[in-house]
């Protein structure tokens, strides 16, 4: 869904919104992002403050989908 997303919007030049609760997919479908909390809109001018910003819990998202990897490999080896 990702890739059909960006595909149609780069082939017809469209600005879109994509909205989604997963951080992972929002890191790798937008260009631009903002933080919506009861009715409060922030924008950020980079993906790094985007990141940074503890309102959007991203970086212990991240963090944690590290870890899942990083056993996931550690199993994968020591089998």
């Amino acid at each position: 869904m990702q890739q059909l997303f960006l595909r149609v919007s780069r082939q017809h030049q469209i600005t879109s919104l994509f909205v989604t609760h997963d951080s992972r997919e929002a890191l790798t479908v937008g260009t631009r992002f903002a933080y919506l909390d009861q009715g409060q809109l922030t924008s950020f001018a980079s993906v790094a403050e985007f990141v940074q910003d503890s309102r959007t819990t991203i970086q212990a998202e991240l963090a944690f989908w590290e870890r899942v990897q990083q056993t996931a490999f550690s199993l994968k080896e020591g089998t």
